[in-house]
């Protein structure tokens, strides 16, 4: 999403925040009907037409524009090895696991992205007593394994010679396309499981009516806080919110040992238990529960790393950096700083130009570059 942390003042510029997924829409390659280009290239098609067949993409001579009042960042939401996007940014965020490449010379990288700004209201709130063994908190997409997971649990149900109380939080999507999504997950889990088993398994399979995420935070973190463990069963992530999330609320986390991307940033043997494949998350499962008191004790100092009350204050020192380097003054005052863990990565719908509740607020048009454009004048004048 566009973000706007700060508006021009006193000579000085503002700044602006766009995701990667918007960034590869203003800058995608000029050839947009060659036979292999995803059907995410379509709106290109558009974009040509208002462009009346100029030697330029109009998005350069708008950044161009944007550039002169505002100092513009990237934000990394998934894991890059390569990024060309970058001629008309000034700085990147993005945490350590996010990126594998050198960005140029001119730009300033910001090691956080917006796992580094939970909200405050995350935190371990010491239960007594905690309901479910094991939380995971995922889509029910394919690439995050979730029906690995659920044999993983019975495979642990049967060594351990007793069951295991589970819950999955899935938020919704929109359209499930049964190659893309985890369709049959409902289906599975009656097939799968005796009536005994699902007992203790609580499946949430949130409303296609609710907006992107789901659930309010409030009742995410009574989750997060009535449990014992968190599991993310994903092969590859970007930064991996809801594993910063967990580790805030006091959860040791089990994943896999070689999961690629910023998902194991803050993990260690201290707050962790790893597997190596699959067949073995069984035994992570086993060590974890027998050691979650010790292991979420390795969670306590990560809220100066992964907390908004915390990590603000940091990011406005990068910003004065920013600032000097380029002859300007920083008054260390922002803009919209509230549930920035939403807003950075778009997942967010109350800006104008969010098409609607379910989906991100990326903007990926022309009209939505406009209600953007026409939003930041109107700011700008007041």
């Amino acid at each position: 999403m566009a973000h706007i942390f700060k508006l021009p003042k006193d000579g000085n510029k503002g700044i602006l925040v766009f995701t990667h997924k918007e960034m590869k829409y203003f800058f995608r390659p000029s050839k947009p009907f060659g036979k292999k280009r995803p059907l995410t290239y379509l709106p290109f098609a558009i974009n040509l037409a208002y462009t009346k067949y100029q030697k330029e993409p109009r998005f350069v001579k708008e950044f161009e524009a944007l550039r002169k009042k505002y100092f513009i960042g990237v934000h990394f939401g998934w894991h890059h090895t390569e990024f060309p996007e970058l001629k008309y940014a000034d700085f990147l965020m993005a945490g350590k696991g996010t990126v594998d490449f050198t960005p140029p010379a001119h730009i300033l990288e910001i090691p956080m992205n917006s796992r580094n700004f939970i909200s405050h209201r995350f935190a371990d709130m010491n239960y007594n007593e905690k309901f479910w063994d094991i939380i995971c908190v995922a889509r029910a997409a394919r690439f995050k394994n979730l029906d690995l997971l659920l044999k993983s649990v019975k495979k642990l149900n049967e060594t351990e010679g007793k069951f295991h109380k589970v819950l999955l939080i899935i938020p919704p999507n929109a359209n499930e396309n049964p190659k893309q999504f985890y369709t049959e997950i409902i289906e599975d889990y009656y097939n799968w499981f005796t009536e005994e088993e699902r007992n203790q398994i609580t499946i949430m399979k949130l409303s296609k009516d609710l907006s992107l995420l789901g659930m309010p935070q409030n009742t995410l973190i009574h989750f997060y806080n009535a449990s014992k463990v968190f599991t993310l069963f994903s092969e590859k992530e970007g930064e991996s919110r809801v594993i910063a999330e967990a580790l805030l609320c006091g959860l040791p986390v089990v994943v896999k040992s070689d999961l690629e991307g910023g998902g194991r940033d803050f993990l260690n043997p201290e707050n962790a238990v790893y597997f190596d494949t699959f067949d073995t998350a069984d035994v992570a499962f086993k060590t974890a529960l027998a050691n979650y008191e010790t292991l979420r004790k390795g969670t306590t100092s990560l809220k100066k790393d992964l907390r908004d009350d915390f990590t603000i204050p940091i990011l406005k020192d990068y910003f004065k950096k920013l600032y000097q380097d380029n002859q300007m003054n920083f008054d260390g005052e922002l803009l919209n700083l509230d549930y920035l863990d939403r807003r950075l990565p778009a997942h967010t719908h109350s800006v104008p130009w969010s098409i609607n509740r379910f989906t991100t607020a990326d903007i990926v048009s022309v009209e939505q570059f406009d209600i953007f454009k026409k939003y930041l004048t109107e700011k700008e004048i007041v």
